[in-house]
């Protein structure tokens, strides 16, 4: 779709936003391609008006001439990083950390090491490390354990609000009252407080994912329990990605867990992480081995300095016992010879990884490009190579792709086969319901469609397009009112020029306008 910029945003050449993506990528880590240069273009042009600088090419020129690293670093993660969310998001999650995860965890120590390290990798303004507090309270056999929960975050502002601890009652949306009541204190009719007992048991820190400091004993980001790193791997470029993922995988424990967006889970591809499907929440594991020497030898941490999480209000609950055979830890040592081989094993498993991983790339960019005929007989040759067939998540993604080539050149019937294969292998990707109930659709089966879209909101009730395409499948006209206002609403705070993930260009401001429309016309 192309959308027409105002003539603000068509002052910066091309060049100079091919430099200022640039500058970001390697600044803070994330990425825009340029179908994503109008929702770039429109921060800059904020960030220029609160600095009164003249135009947005002004702006950009000025951001990139600025000697100063860090003040850049600070305005580019000021505007450009994301902060909207909300306590116990995704709640299958919390199940999943408070029955299985934790329990798993205290099993596995020594009766010498009673301690636990839980990490919210990109903590944005809090909610999300004070809902593992929360969590962590409910556990009564935790009360004579050393905790350590670790927030960290890129933006100085996020770290601040959440050292704060005010929020309004939209961030309480998914949260018990009982639990509200119980930790947080009122201030007014729309802003609580956190309690203190609580604010204490989280250390806010801030910290560049894209950076090399970590894992480190220093900021307490080595020997991790359980790392939740959600709804951020998706805006790095994927050279950065796995960056991240390999110090996230040297950061945990052995037999540690690491915690993705179902969105994400994709992009896990570290030979070291074995994934599992549990309670409906898929989850990554560190296999049960040792630190190798190779894996520490770029880390110099300082001495290790003990930070002990004061206990807090714990429940009466009573916390189902975990058997510690069934979860004991692996305590042999490889052999040398083994290890060189595991280890050669490793990089050779890596290596046809990445080649695997370029030849989707080249695809994936035929497609883009619309040649649809060349993309999939790429796709094709992928999926006849015998190394991705122990590759799970990026055989699904290989699929996904191949599903779209299909759909776009009108083979309805072959995409619908991909799409479900695409789904059984992860039934996590709401992307992948929404495109098989496009499909679905268009082979006239409504009432699958709609089965498929809500099932999509039940992973992800936040998920506008299943909303808004919901609306225009249910019968029921009360229905139909209920999914264009929850349409409205979820895109009532996203500027109007951003472009909706998953749409193929579509903007908020032009979905909004459809779905206000829609409901005008229902007769609001």
């Amino acid at each position: 779709m192309n959308k027409v910029l105002p003539q603000t945003e068509k002052e910066i050449p091309h060049y100079l936003m091919v430099r200022l993506n640039d500058v970001i990528r390697k600044s803070i880590g994330l990425y825009f391609p340029e179908n994503r240069w109008p929702e770039l273009q429109r921060k800059i042009m904020m960030m220029g008006r609160d600095l009164n600088l003249d135009n947005a090419t002004a702006t950009v020129q000025w951001l990139l001439d600025l000697p100063q690293q860090r003040r850049r670093e600070d305005l580019l993660t000021s505007y450009l990083t994301i902060g909207e969310t909300f306590f116990f998001r995704d709640q299958e999650v919390w199940n999943l950390l408070k029955q299985t995860i934790i329990p798993e965890r205290m099993a596995a120590k020594t009766a010498n090491e009673r301690a636990l390290t839980l990490w919210s990798a990109a903590c944005s303004s809090g909610e999300e490390p004070y809902s593992i507090a929360m969590t962590v309270s409910q556990i009564p056999a935790l009360e004579e354990w050393d905790v350590i929960i670790l927030a960290t975050d890129i933006n100085k502002a996020f770290i601040a609000k959440a050292k704060k601890g005010d929020y309004s009652k939209w961030s309480f949306r998914n949260m018990s009252p009982w639990l509200v009541s119980k930790h947080f204190n009122k201030k007014n009719d729309n802003c609580y407080s956190i309690a203190s007992s609580l604010k204490k048991t989280v250390s806010f820190v801030q910290l560049n994912l894209a950076g090399n400091n970590y894992p480190s004993d220093m900021n307490h980001t080595s020997g991790v329990d359980v790392i939740f790193c959600r709804n951020v791997l998706m805006y790095f470029p994927p050279k950065l990605r796995q960056h991240v993922i390999n110090r996230l995988f040297m950061a945990l424990n052995p037999g540690g867990w690491l915690l993705l967006a179902a969105s994400e889970i994709g992009f896990i591809e570290h030979p070291g992480l074995n994934g599992e499907h549990m309670d409906g929440v898929h989850v990554f594991r560190k296999q049960n081995v040792p630190h190798t020497d190779r894996c520490r030898k770029h880390f110099q941490p300082a001495a290790a300095k003990t930070v002990t999480v004061q206990s807090i209000n714990h429940s009466n609950r009573k916390q189902t016992p975990i058997s510690s055979a069934t979860h004991a830890r692996t305590g042999q040592q490889e052999l040398p010879q083994a290890k060189v081989k595991s280890e050669e094993k490793k990089a050779a498993e890596r290596e046809e990884c990445a080649s695997l991983m370029e030849q989707y790339h080249a695809a994936d960019k035929l497609f883009q490009e619309r040649c649809y005929e060349e993309a999939q007989t790429k796709l094709q040759e992928l999926l006849e190579v015998n190394e991705l067939q122990n590759i799970c998540y990026f055989k699904t993604k290989v699929l996904a792709l191949l599903a779209k080539t299909h759909a776009n050149q009108g083979n309805l019937t072959e995409a619908r086969n991909l799409g479900e294969q695409a789904i059984a292998m992860d039934k996590l990707n709401t992307d992948y319901y929404h495109f098989l109930a496009t499909v679905c659709q268009e082979q006239g089966e409504k009432q699958e469609a709609v089965r498929l879209l809500k099932q999509s909101l039940y992973l992800d009730h936040d998920f506008v397009l299943a909303h808004f395409q919901l609306a225009s499948l249910v019968i029921d006209q009360l229905e139909a009112k209920k999914y264009l206002k929850n349409t409205l609403s979820l895109l009532s705070s996203l500027p109007p020029d951003a472009l909706l993930p998953g749409s193929e260009g579509l903007t908020v401001g032009r979905l909004r306008e459809t779905a206000q429309s829609m409901l005008e016309r229902i007769g609001d």
